[in-house]
């Protein structure tokens, strides 16, 4: 498609590529392909593209998603993503390659605090940072201390791309609505009812599937025809 770039053109490159996915890659493992081939080659354009990869997953996973620049620029907000669920909550999602740089978590605060004053949320309560990473390597509980210590787990969660597109194949195998998705994206809830209730349902569709298999049938147990 050409360079990707924060160009504003309806025929941009990233417009065209952001296309491309909306109309042609709908399941996670074709998603899963693209992401791998990201994450394995090295480049600007394939850091590019992964955050394109990340935000269409949003999309699969029942978000209305706002793309972000590539780069940051003074005087627009520099998130990645912004996926809106119809819960009227929101996370902001900010793509990281790796994670063997020190994060300051003040920076994705800032873009939330930002969009509100901009008037594209309603309130920062109502909005979660989302760190997505696109591979975790040996050093990798930098930014979750940094969290933990900073006690910003309320505003703050931290994913891999792989448990992202786990969460995907999930919603599409078995179905799931889009509440409970966002749910497993949020910070853990004090009463543990909807994620045991997840668990329980998932495991409750495998047993009934199991049951319903009929079970095959040996040619020794075939009666010969008189």
């Amino acid at each position: 498609v050409g360079t990707l770039d924060d160009s504003a053109q309806v025929e941009s490159a990233s417009a065209r590529f952001r296309t491309y996915l909306k109309e042609n890659v709908f399941g996670a493992s074709d998603l899963r392909a693209y992401v791998e081939t990201a994450l394995s080659t090295s480049g600007d354009q394939y850091n590019k593209a992964l955050q394109d990869l990340i935000n269409h997953a949003g999309h699969l996973l029942g978000f209305d998603v706002e793309f972000g620049r590539y780069r940051g620029v003074a005087g627009q907000i520099g998130f990645d993503g912004l996926w809106r669920s119809p819960t009227s909550r929101a996370l902001v999602v900010e793509v990281k390659t790796t994670d063997v740089y020190t994060i300051k978590t003040a920076t994705l605060l800032g873009y939330i605090n930002d969009l509100v004053s901009d008037g594209q949320l309603e309130t920062s309560d109502r909005a979660v940072g989302l760190y997505v990473y696109g591979r975790f390597d040996a050093a990798t509980s930098q930014l979750e201390h940094a969290i933990v210590a900073e006690r910003r787990q309320e505003r703050l969660r931290v994913v891999s791309v792989e448990a992202l597109l786990n969460l995907l194949e999930l919603q599409q195998e078995y179905e799931l609505d889009h509440e409970t998705v966002f749910q497993l994206l949020l910070p853990s809830p004090v009463r543990l009812d909807p994620i045991i209730n997840l668990i329980f349902d998932i495991t409750a569709q495998e047993r009934r599937a199991a049951v319903q298999e009929p079970l095959p049938t040996s040619s020794d147990d075939q009666q010969p025809v008189p």
